[in-house]
């Protein structure tokens, strides 16, 4: 909260907006609903909201604050008129400053994103749920969102996403997938880049069920840095492809069928730092395959029901050009592992080859 306030009052004086000339505008005390406060304000305002339920479908064009009840966070809902809308579209244009949202329930965009961000906008967002959105919340042209101690509960596709030229930074959030989602991702084909670091991810995937729930997958020509995070009941904790750049670093993981991927299509570079990561009980501790890389795993601790550490060829459903022992380099020192069988099914079939092992 300290640090959301002091970049409030940085980012009005830094951007001409003084904070003696904002004001704050009740919802529904001065204004019926919020998209009428919107029609109302200037720059540096805020919006006060009530708890309640605001069925609207908003569109956000200048730097302002929409804040729900500091007493009762999440307790001011903004639910998407139907299914096909978004809660809220956030586009401020060459205007300077944030938009800030602080407090409130974003839910309901179930075929669409809970807010989308676009331009070169700057979004912050603390202390909100996203819920029963396809995606909770979308990075996308030039814009930077940071996310601060939010929940992502249950959206269908993803909690939060970038893509375009995008940043996302997401410090200390949670987020729940109960379904076949991506927690937190970066689109293939963009120049995206996100920013994990002190958060939760929980799944519920049993190998049953056959549920594919990932924690972060970083796409095709994009960079993270995933750090400090913990990780149960994934599919994959977290997932890269090629020509993506990805720095995972003293992360925990637990109970997960494979805890890190690094999966390089022969065409494209992938770079990887995998540093200082606690992996416990995973079926496959780290798996990579495909094409060439540079892929540094050193300091690891890791028990595996399987195996700790394994390169393999990708499966028959990529592209010939795939379809190829991984050949990139690399590096590795002080890994800690225990492990069970290197080899279980379903990897036995000759569609997933053993290449070789890194002590």
């Amino acid at each position: 909260m300290r640090s959301f306030l002091l970049v409030l009052i940085w980012s009005l004086c830094g951007s001409g907006v003084g904070l003696a000339v904002g004001k704050t505008v009740q919802v529904p005390g001065d204004f019926p609903t919020i998209a009428a406060a919107l029609e109302s304000i200037s720059a540096g305002d805020v919006i006060q909201l009530a708890p309640g339920m605001y069925r609207e479908s908003l569109q956000v064009h200048l730097p302002a604050s929409l804040r729900g009840d500091s007493a009762r966070p999440g307790a001011a809902v903004i639910e998407a008129p139907s299914y096909t809308d978004s809660c809220l579209h956030v586009d401020t244009g060459i205007q300077t400053g944030p938009v800030m949202l602080e407090g409130v329930t974003i839910q309901g965009a179930a075929a669409e994103r809970g807010i989308a961000v676009s331009g070169s906008s700057a979004v912050l967002v603390e202390s909100c749920v996203f819920t029963k959105n396809l995606t909770g919340i979308e990075a996308a042209g030039n814009s930077s969102v940071t996310l601060t101690d939010c929940a992502f509960l249950g959206n269908y596709t993803s909690g939060a996403q970038a893509t375009a030229r995008a940043t996302l930074t997401v410090t200390s959030c949670s987020f729940e997938g109960t379904g076949e989602e991506q927690l937190v991702r970066t689109l293939d084909g963009s120049a995206a880049a996100i920013d994990v670091e002190e958060c939760t991810f929980v799944g519920t995937w049993n190998a049953q069920d056959d549920i594919s729930i990932f924690g972060v997958m970083i796409g095709e020509g994009t960079r993270a840095v995933v750090q400090d995070c913990e990780f149960y009941g994934l599919a994959v904790s977290i997932r890269t492809v090629g020509g993506s750049s990805l720095v995972a670093k003293s992360n925990r993981i637990r109970t997960n069928n494979i805890g890190i991927v690094i999966r390089n299509p022969a065409y494209s570079q992938t770079t990887a730092q995998i540093l200082s990561n606690n992996l416990q009980d995973c079926n496959a501790g780290i798996r990579l395959y495909g094409g060439c890389g540079r892929v540094d795993i050193s300091q690891n601790t890791i028990s595996a029901q399987w195996v700790g550490i394994d390169v393999y060829v990708p499966a028959c459903e990529f592209q010939p050009e795939d379809v190829s022992p991984f050949h990139g380099t690399i590096t590795g020192t002080s890994n800690r592992i225990d492990e069970g069988s290197p080899t279980c099914p379903p990897w036995t079939s000759p569609f997933w080859p053993a290449g070789f092992r890194i002590p």
